[in-house]
C-alpha cells in the first residue's frame, strides 16, 4: 500500500516538472502577481444569480434570447450588485404573478438616416426647350427636363411652375416676353400677339327703293362670319329687329323680322319717303383679350 502511494507521488512530481518545463519553453511568465484587482472581481454568487435570472426569463418566454458581451468590463461592483437585486425582485414577482411583464430591455437604436436628396449633376440636366406663348389665351407648357421649370413674366413675377416630367396649362396676360428658367439655364422669348377677330357681313337680298319688305323677310338677308384664332373665347351678340340662326361655330344667318302685315307697313311708312331703312348690330367681345368689335347691317326697302 505504501509502495503504491510512492509510485503515484513520483508520477505526480514528474508531471508537475513536465508542465513547468512546457510553460517555460512557451515563454510564459510564472509569478504570483494578481491578474485583476480583488475589488474588481465579480463574486461567484452574483454571477450565478445573474445566470439563473436570465435562464428563468427565457424559460417563461418573457424576454428574447439574450446575447452576453463577454468582453465588457464592469468596474463598478456596487452598481452591478444593485442591478442584480432589482432583477431578483422582478423574478420573484413573475413567479407569483404570471401576468406580470418586466420592462422591456431598451436597445440603442442607430439614428435614422435622413433621406439624402439626389444631387443632379450639371451634365445630367436636359437642355432647356422653349416655345413661343400667345398673349391673352390659354397656353400649355410641358417640362421634359429633370428639374422644375419656371416661366417668369417681363415684370419679374412667376407665371407658372412646371414640375419635372409634367405639364401645366395657364392663361397668359399681356406680357411682351417671358423667361424660361430651369436650374442654371434660362432663356427669354417674345410672346405672340393675340390677333383681333375679323367680322364679315355678307348681304344675300337686294335692297333699295324698289325692294319688297315681304320678300326680304322671307329669306336670309345677311350671313355674318367670324374669323379668329381662338373663337371659343368670343362672345357674339346680334341685336335689332332680326331673327338669328347659328349655322356653324363661326357663321350666323340673319333674317329681318320687322313688320308682319300690310297695315303695319302702311302705318310705319305714312308721311315718309322711301327708301325706308332698318339696321341691326353685331357686337363681338373677346372674354380674355381686350378686343371688342362692332359692325352694322342695313336693310332698305320701298314697298310692302
Amino acid at each position: 500500500m505504501k509502495k503504491s502511494r510512492d509510485v503515484k507521488f513520483v508520477i505526480y512530481q514528474v508531471l508537475y516538472i513536465f508542465v513547468i518545463c512546457v510553460i517555460a519553453l512557451k515563454g510564459a511568465d510564472i509569478n504570483l502577481e494578481e491578474v485583476i484587482s480583488k475589488e474588481n472581481v465579480v463574486e461567484k454568487t452574483f454571477a450565478d444569480s445573474l445566470k439563473k435570472y436570465i435562464d428563468s426569463l427565457l424559460a417563461l418566454g418573457l424576454v428574447p434570447e439574450i446575447k452576453i458581451d463577454t468582453t465588457r468590463k464592469f468596474l463598478n461592483l456596487e452598481e452591478l450588485q444593485q442591478q442584480l437585486t432589482v432583477m431578483r425582485t422582478q423574478l420573484a414577482v413573475i413567479q407569483t404573478n404570471p401576468d406580470f411583464k418586466p420592462p422591456e430591455l431598451k436597445q440603442e437604436r442607430e439614428p435614422e438616416k435622413k433621406d439624402e436628396k439626389l444631387e443632379i449633376k450639371e451634365e445630367d440636366i436636359v437642355p432647356l426647350q422653349v416655345s413661343a406663348l400667345t398673349q391673352y389665351t390659354q397656353n400649355t407648357v410641358s417640362n421634359r427636363g429633370n428639374v422644375s421649370l419656371e416661366i417668369i413674366g417681363d415684370d419679374g413675377g412667376t407665371i407658372v411652375s412646371v414640375p419635372a416630367g409634367g405639364s401645366r396649362s395657364f392663361t397668359l396676360g399681356g406680357q411682351r416676353s417671358v423667361t424660361y428658367r430651369q436650374g442654371s439655364q434660362s432663356k427669354t422669348v417674345s410672346t405672340k400677339d393675340n390677333q383681333k377677330p375679323k367680322l364679315s357681313l355678307q348681304r344675300l337680298v337686294p335692297v333699295g327703293p324698289e325692294a319688297s319688305l315681304r320678300n326680304m323677310q322671307s329669306q336670309v338677308g345677311y350671313r355674318v362670319t367670324l374669323s379668329d384664332d381662338y373663337p371659343g373665347q368670343l362672345e357674339v351678340k346680334i341685336t335689332g329687329p332680326v331673327t338669328v340662326k347659328q349655322a356653324s361655330s363661326d357663321t350666323y344667318d340673319v333674317t329681318l323680322n320687322f313688320l308682319q302685315s300690310k297695315s303695319a307697313f302702311d302705318r310705319y311708312t305714312e308721311n315718309k319717303e322711301p327708301p325706308f331703312t332698318v339696321t341691326f348690330q353685331v357686337i363681338v367681345k373677346d372674354k380674355v383679350a381686350p378686343h371688342n368689335i362692332q359692325q352694322s347691317g342695313v336693310y332698305q326697302f320701298g314697298e310692302w
